[in-house]
């Protein structure tokens, strides 16, 4: 479970727009917004990137539970919602943070990790391990959720698989992916080599584009 304390201070940020932003991360602080249940309209405010770019480079950032400090000294609890990075520089430009309150569950992404895949009872007999959910959607209190989901494939043979159900929850966790749903399974070498030319044949060549976001990239702020 998450047990981390992590304190975070938050500074008043009352200059908006995208220079403004670039001004304040070359003095050393990010933009962000804190919102949340509690919050009619989001608040803009900002973070020092050295006390906050440690726990983004985190495996399990999507489920740290921050203790957060505002200007006045209030005191809330939040999670980092989402980040914005430059498609090209890499460079995070921009933060949310979620209040989450105490007693009242949150969704979060659990990240689900597989232990002794080297171990494993197939990959020793020429199969092949395959991880085809890498996290797991949850409602949890706060007080109960884990950084990551760590499941062991040792004992796995050849044409054997674990599904949601197999795995242990925490017990206020509620989820809306079908227990049935594979999340690893070892498959022969051979089968997996016929998926993977069946795909290479249906797959159209791939041109690469230079300087041009995805569609999927949000913009640094829309305030």
């Amino acid at each position: 479970m998450a047990v981390e304390s992590i304190n975070i201070r938050l500074e008043t940020r009352e200059e908006t727009g995208k220079n403004k932003a670039k001004r304040l991360r070359k003095k050393g602080y990010l933009p962000a917004v804190f919102y949340g249940p509690g919050y009619k309209e989001s608040v803009p405010v900002m973070v020092r990137i050295d006390d906050i770019i440690p726990h983004l480079h985190s495996s399990h950032w999507k489920t740290l539970v921050l203790n957060v400090t505002f200007p006045d000294g209030k005191e809330e609890m939040a999670m980092i919602r989402d980040y914005q990075r430059d498609p090209l520089t890499r460079q995070i430009l921009h933060l949310d943070f979620y209040q989450i309150l105490r007693g009242h569950k949150v969704m979060v992404a659990v990240p689900l990790v597989l232990t002794n895949k080297e171990d494993c009872i197939g990959v020793k007999k020429g199969g092949v391990l395959i991880q085809s959910l890498h996290e797991i959607e949850m409602e949890v209190l706060p007080s109960e959720i884990p950084d990551e989901i760590y499941i062991d494939v040792e004992g796995l043979d050849i044409g054997q698989g674990i599904r949601v159900s197999d795995i242990k929850l925490p017990e206020s966790a509620t989820i809306s992916v079908d227990p049935e749903e594979t999340i690893a399974q070892v498959v022969e070498s051979s089968a997996m080599e016929a998926e993977v030319a069946a795909a290479e044949e249906e797959a159209p060549a791939e041109v690469e584009v230079i300087g041009k976001r995805g569609a999927s990239e949000k913009e640094e702020e829309e305030e």
